[in-house]
């Protein structure tokens, strides 16, 4: 699970107050030798915080660590035990985040094929979850640090002009034209159409000034990061930091960092755990089982309620007539009569139309079966 821009930057608001302030007391490394958890204190007690590539959450999960770190471990072990978090801030609208710390800091780099980057107070690079080299950069160590190319306009920065500019020379339609023009991610690039009322599917060269405007307007709205706006929603996985109009089916969650915590735990738990995994796996099996037949011993309750209020409102309707066939059918049980005899003597006592109602009589288990 990838994180959009904008999700990106209501977790970075939603963890800073946590984040900012506490000092690093522990590094572990997960079991799959590509994550790591700090164990920090904080103004709120002690926390835990999972970074790897491609996500860092705070988590209230108990992961499994391996007992054998890897050397980039030990290397974050080294420069960042005992050491306060100043700063956790997003690189622009970017999927980068940066952690600095007292004399040190972490650039985590949160797309696809992402890394974890230690780099000095000089941002030189002291060492990286995966050294790599690029035709615009490269990730070595003692090289200094440099960001990867931005992807488009800042969302704050457009405006008309901009966007007249880029779609003049654009052969694709509004919608991808501006995903390509500017940082936006495809969520909030859809919600801006759907806004305005502008079809998505117009020609990017047929756009107006007017919409352009328009256009520009929503986005910077959109991107004006604020905790009054903050109101997560998810829909199939993807995560929203407030609800769109667009997507009136996304369902709230609690926030960004407990559903990420959630999610990742649970694949983590799986993959790094191995028989944990299994073992995860089948006590949620036994948890569905028990909620399952939960469920069917209620609704069996239920009908056995509901049949047994029917027979309580049918003895109620018909009692009168129930307790002139009890009344005749004593004192001939009396007498030594049988069955037979004892349902001819009601066709006589009470007449063809209640006697039919009687189905049997069973006088060892003394029980009189009627259909009311």
């Amino acid at each position: 699970m990838q994180l959009s821009n904008i999700a990106l930057s209501y977790l970075v608001l939603e963890t800073k107050k946590t984040l900012e302030g506490s000092i690093v007391r522990k590094v572990q490394e997960l079991q799959n030798n590509s994550s790591f958890k700090f164990k920090l204190q904080s103004k709120e007690g002690t926390k835990d915080l999972v970074v790897g590539k491609g996500f860092f959450f705070l988590t209230n999960h108990r992961l499994p660590v391996t007992e054998k770190p890897s050397n980039f471990c030990q290397r974050l072990k080294k420069h960042l035990l005992n050491k306060k978090i100043l700063e956790v801030k997003q690189h622009g609208f970017e999927r980068i985040v940066t952690i600095k710390l007292e004399g040190k800091s972490l650039s985590l780099e949160l797309f696809h094929n992402g890394n974890v980057v230690l780099l000095d107070e000089n941002n030189v690079i002291i060492d990286a979850l995966e050294l790599q080299e690029f035709k615009d950069r490269a990730i070595k160590k003692k090289q200094p640090y440099a960001f990867p190319p931005g992807r488009g306009i800042s969302p704050l920065e457009l405006s008309s002009e901009k966007i007249m500019e880029f779609f003049r020379n654009s052969d694709k339609d509004a919608l991808r034209a501006l995903f390509e023009c500017a940082n936006i991610a495809p969520e909030i690039a859809e919600e801006i159409f759907f806004s305005t009322k502008i079809p998505k599917d117009t020609p990017a060269k047929k756009i107006s000034e007017k919409q352009a405007q328009a256009i520009a307007q929503k986005a910077k709205e959109f991107y004006l990061v604020s905790s009054e706006k903050y109101s997560p929603v998810s829909m199939k996985g993807i995560i929203f930091p407030f609800p769109l109009k667009s997507k009136p089916d996304a369902e709230k969650i609690e926030s960004i960092t407990v559903f990420l915590d959630d999610a990742f735990s649970s694949q983590l738990g799986e993959m790094l755990a191995g028989t944990t995994g299994n073992q995860i796996s089948q006590e949620k099996k036994k948890l569905e089982f028990l909620k399952n037949e939960q469920e069917t011993a209620r609704m069996r309750l239920e009908e056995v309620a509901e049949t047994s209020a029917k027979k309580a409102e049918l003895i109620y309707a018909n009692y009168s007539e129930i307790q002139n066939v009890l009344s005749a059918i004593r004192p001939m049980e009396k007498q030594g009569k049988n069955s037979p005899e004892i349902m001819a003597g009601l066709k006589k006592l009470l007449g063809e139309h209640v006697a039919s109602k009687v189905n049997a009589i069973d006088l060892k288990k003394k029980e009189v079966t009627l259909e009311l």
